[in-house]
């Protein structure tokens, strides 16, 4: 599979291009979207996060999920018990950037899938 696309846009503060994302998750929420550095979770009931704090998040799929230490970059209150936050991936190796890669292919698939169902309906 190939990597995720490197973005080389001077508004985009990513290290690498991102993915919408449909149909992943993780342990503090939904993702939002998924890139080679980092992910923007939709957090739910989830305590006052940190700036700078250090957690680990479990991302899933139907068919995979990895583990991966991450670092809390930003949050923005989104109602009483909701926050939206974007995480910095630590230590991604060659491993766990395919992984990440997978991922990123499910979420692109599930998203096309979901966009051409709601055309056709």
């Amino acid at each position: 599979m190939a990597p995720l696309i490197e973005n080389h846009s001077h508004h985009e503060r990513r290290r690498c291009g991102r993915v919408k994302c449909m149909g992943l998750t993780c342990n503090l929420g939904q993702i939002i979207d998924l890139s080679g550095s980092g992910v923007k979770v939709q957090c739910r009931g989830w305590r006052r996060p940190r700036i700078g704090a250090v957690v680990d998040l479990e991302l899933a799929c139907p068919n995979l999920t990895i583990n991966v230490k991450s670092q809390i970059v930003w949050f923005r209150r989104q109602g009483l018990r909701s926050y939206e936050a974007a995480f910095e991936f630590l230590d991604v190796n060659a491993e766990l950037r395919q992984k990440l890669t997978e991922l990123g292919h499910y979420a692109m698939r599930a998203t096309a899938i979901e966009a051409a169902r709601t055309q056709y309906t």
